[in-house]
């Protein structure tokens, strides 16, 4: 019996029955992704106060403890700050978890998860990384003077225990092997996946773009409370080209607080044309908003591999990303553009609503690339990476 500690600066709320809820890190991720290597698993994230969050807040956050899945917040951890001032408490309490586990798998970048890399290494307690992010992309363009003077120590602590790690899971294939390489054993696996869509799905778009919708739908996902999802880039590239388009929608996608972006949607003139939808439940309500969705926007200044693209992609949509993260392992130069570079994104906007046929190749491309991370292939190189890990601490304790 393999007993694995999880460490990560994910936030989760908990009811008054002590039940922990988390938007990214469902019971299903435990029960389908590790549960079948390791027998059971403790959570070590933080606790997010849920008392004055409202009922819209709350939507989409999920059961996150279960069956052979317990969840034990470090409850003095809220920020990068805590580290100092909480240090001995969230280390004391890092220290418990890991003392009644076999081993640790640490989700970086993550203030406890690199305490985490610290202590199991002090403790002699076999260890593994999943590189999910940057640390400088996630800090410097967080929008707070903080993150901007914490994302080179976070990058560097980052990149010290990445090299030292016995085992890292990526999940680029190139962008984050190069920004914290590592002398251990180490897969690229995305944590998106899809189930893959029949070839229905591509005729469909091919016959949507053949007929010209209006009005033409642009698509962003992410949530309105960040800046790194590119909104505002969004925003002032078909600001700027508005009359150049054929009749258009914009729809962000995402929770968040719409109010903080409606005086920059009002000084573009678009506010007749920029939608708040709000958030969705994961699946079919996702990919039919995809379906919906003509040109697929993804101008993030930071990003691991995004989710909203891939699944775009699987759809058949033809996308346009930034030079940010995994993004340029899945589209093409011809659909990329600077951070924050609204212009070249416009002019690309511009190209693709004029020329039919290329959003046609670019749909098939698309749909081509999103095959490869059928959730089947995924499952089964991710599986053999983690069994292989368990065994070996299996191996190590019977010794």
């Amino acid at each position: 019996m393999v007993k694995m500690a999880f460490f990560h600066d994910h936030p989760m709320i908990r009811d008054e029955e002590g039940n922990h809820y988390a938007l990214n890190l469902p019971y299903t991720l435990w029960r389908d992704r590790y549960l079948p290597c390791f027998d059971r698993i403790t959570v070590v994230c933080r606790l997010k106060d849920s008392s004055t969050m409202t009922p819209a807040q709350k939507k989409g956050y999920s059961r996150a403890d279960g069956p052979h899945v317990t969840i034990r917040p470090a409850v003095a951890y809220h920020s990068p700050p805590d580290a100092v001032t909480h240090h001995k408490e969230i280390v004391q309490h890092i220290r418990e978890v890991l003392s009644e586990a076999d081993c640790a798998v640490i989700r970086m970048p993550s203030v406890i998860g690199a305490l985490a890399c610290r202590e199991a290494i002090r403790m002699g307690k076999p260890w593994a990384l999943e590189e999910v992010a940057c640390a400088w992309d996630s800090l410097w363009n967080y929008g707070r003077l903080s993150g901007k003077l914490f994302a080179p120590v976070l990058f560097l602590i980052n990149r010290h225990y990445a090299k030292k790690a016995p085992r890292v899971v990526y999940v680029t294939q190139n962008f984050l092997q190069g920004r914290y390489p590592s002398r251990g054993i180490q897969t690229g696996v995305s944590n998106v996946f899809i189930n893959a869509p029949g070839p229905e799905v591509l005729e469909k778009r091919l016959k949507r773009i053949q007929n010209g919708p209006s009005p033409l739908q642009f698509g962003l996902m992410g949530s309105l409370d960040v800046k790194f999802k590119g909104h505002e880039t969004a925003l002032k590239a078909l600001g700027s080209i508005k009359d150049k388009l054929p009749p258009f929608q914009l729809r962000f996608l995402g929770g968040g607080d719409p109010q903080q972006w409606k005086p920059l949607v009002q000084s573009l003139g678009l506010s007749d044309r920029v939608i708040f939808c709000g958030t969705l439940p994961a699946g079919e309500a996702v990919l039919n908003w995809m379906d919906e969705t003509d040109i697929f926007l993804c101008p993030s200044l930071q990003e691991g591999l995004p989710r909203g693209l891939v699944e775009a992609m699987s759809r058949g949509c033809p996308s346009l990303g930034a030079v940010t993260g995994g993004i340029p392992e899945l589209l093409g130069d011809a659909y990329l553009h600077s951070k924050k570079d609204w212009r070249k994104l416009a002019g690309q906007i511009v190209r693709l609503t004029q020329h039919p046929e290329e959003m046609q190749q670019c749909a098939r491309d698309n749909f081509a690339v999103a095959s490869t991370f059928s959730k089947e292939v995924l499952d089964q190189k991710r599986f053999a990476f983690w069994k292989a890990y368990a065994q070996e601490v299996e191996q190590s304790l019977a010794k």
